[in-house]
C-alpha cells in the first residue's frame, strides 16, 4: 500500500490526481448544465449553445472537447510532465470559478439572493 503523503509528493501521482480532478470538473459542469437547461429553465450564455442548435447538440460539443483536452494533456504529459500538470492546474482553476459562477447563479434564482457588483 502506498503511504498517503507520496500520493502529493510525486510527480506522476500528481498529475493523476489533477487528473482526474479536471475530470470530475468537467463532468460536474456538464451535468450542471444540462440539468440547469432542461430542467430548472436556465438560459445558456455560451454562443455556441445556440450555433449548434439546442441543448443535446451542446452538451455532447462539451463533452467531446472536455475529452479532446484531456487527452491532449496526457500526451503533454509524456514528454513534458511539470508542463502537463501546471496546465492541468490552470485548468482546473478555470473550471472551478465557472462551476462556481453557476451555481452561484442557479442558487440566485432560487433564493432571490443577488451578488451586488457581481
Amino acid at each position: 500500500m502506498i503511504p498517503f503523503n507520496l500520493l502529493f509528493t510525486s510527480k506522476v501521482s500528481r498529475f493523476h490526481i489533477v487528473t482526474i480532478l479536471l475530470i470530475t470538473l468537467f463532468a460536474a459542469d456538464t451535468i450542471l448544465t444540462f440539468l440547469a437547461i432542461e430542467y430548472l429553465g436556465a438560459t445558456e450564455m455560451n454562443p455556441l449553445f445556440y450555433q449548434l442548435g439546442g441543448l443535446y447538440i451542446f452538451t455532447a460539443f462539451k463533452i467531446l472537447i472536455s475529452i479532446v483536452a484531456i487527452v491532449v494533456i496526457m500526451l503533454i504529459e509524456r514528454t513534458q510532465s511539470k508542463i502537463a500538470t501546471i496546465l492541468s492546474i490552470c485548468i482546473c482553476g478555470l473550471y472551478s470559478g465557472v462551476l462556481i459562477w453557476n451555481i452561484i447563479e442557479l442558487l440566485s434564482h432560487f433564493t432571490n439572493i443577488y451578488l451586488i457588483g457581481l
